[in-house]
């Protein structure tokens, strides 16, 4: 016979765990996890994946195929990766069922924007195809000169044929070192992925000046990136990164040619320091939405006391 007393604070448990882990990262969620097992399936369950991980594969794979829950992916480092990557090319090759992930998080290590790509697209896609959110901290590995248009334009990369956008994804968030280009074949391609999410998130390391004007970014964007992101309410970005200068020129400045539901705009610069001319300037060119900066922004001539 069960102990009422026990059930009473099983269910107390789990009442508290409902509250507070959906404000949790990975990392602590799974660490509840282990001191609190009843707490299983309130949210997404946590998977980490880190040197060692390979001696639970099973294990790991009998989770990540779980049809009646969610798991969420923490990558620790490049042999947690590698794990993934030799599971998810093993699903793929026996035909199993989709992955349960719905969220993956690789920021703890830099990866290639094309090697990304080659994991969210193909028939990869089959296999993640319940994915809602992606992060990563990502590098160039191609780029083109931009010295002289002509020189280059006849040999760039172009995409041809479609490119399916991952059916479920709400988030894109990256980080890219050491600045964003939009002489990017894999960026365009990553962005054309996420053509269905609400939130994109485009930081960069290095963008601290604003581009230059002779730069050909409108023949590229115009061949390459998406025109419209019908889905898109929050876009963060660097504040001088290529990819807000490119859209302005390609759009004449109108940016709802691209984002037609866009909400807000939350700006970041380099070291958390801005000048308020420029910050101005996009909240003139932004007008009727939310152009905010985060609450740490320091400005030239002060420190910011609000978020606009």
């Amino acid at each position: 016979m069960s102990n009422p007393s026990s059930e009473l604070r099983a269910l107390t448990q789990r009442a508290v765990g409902q509250h507070i882990m959906k404000y949790l990262q990975i990392a602590d969620r799974w660490s509840c996890l282990q001191v609190f097992p009843t707490w299983r399936g309130l949210v997404a369950t946590p998977v980490i994946l880190a040197q060692g991980s390979e001696r639970n594969r099973l294990k790991i794979t009998r989770q990540l195929t779980n049809s009646e829950e969610k798991s969420n992916l923490l990558v620790r480092d490049e042999k947690g990766f590698g794990l993934f990557v030799e599971i998810l090319n093993t699903l793929r090759f026996t035909g199993s069922l989709s992955l349960n992930l719905v969220s993956m998080d690789l920021r703890a290590i830099v990866l290639p924007i094309s090697d990304l790509n080659d994991l969210l697209s193909g028939p990869k896609v089959v296999v993640l195809q319940h994915l809602e959110s992606v992060s990563a901290a990502l590098q160039h590995t191609h780029f083109f000169p931009t010295e002289s248009h002509a020189s280059w334009a006849g040999n760039t990369p172009v995409l041809t044929g479609p490119i399916l956008p991952l059916p479920r994804l709400k988030s894109l968030n990256v980080f890219i070192i050491p600045k964003l280009s939009v002489n990017s074949t894999p960026l365009a391609k990553l962005l054309r992925l996420a053509l269905n999410a609400s939130s994109i998130t485009l930081r960069d390391r290095d963008s601290s000046n604003p581009p230059r004007g002779d730069q050909p970014f409108s023949w590229y964007t115009r061949h390459n990136f998406p025109q419209s992101y019908p889905n898109l309410k929050h876009l963060s970005a660097s504040i001088y990164t290529e990819f807000l200068t490119a859209m302005l020129m390609e759009t004449r400045g109108d940016y709802k040619t691209w984002f037609p539901a866009l909400e807000k705009l939350t700006l970041f610069d380099q070291s958390n320091y801005m000048k308020r001319q420029d910050l101005e300037e996009f909240k003139d060119i932004f007008k009727g939405i939310t152009v905010e900066v985060p609450p740490y922004t320091r400005f030239l001539d002060g420190v910011v006391t609000r978020v606009f």
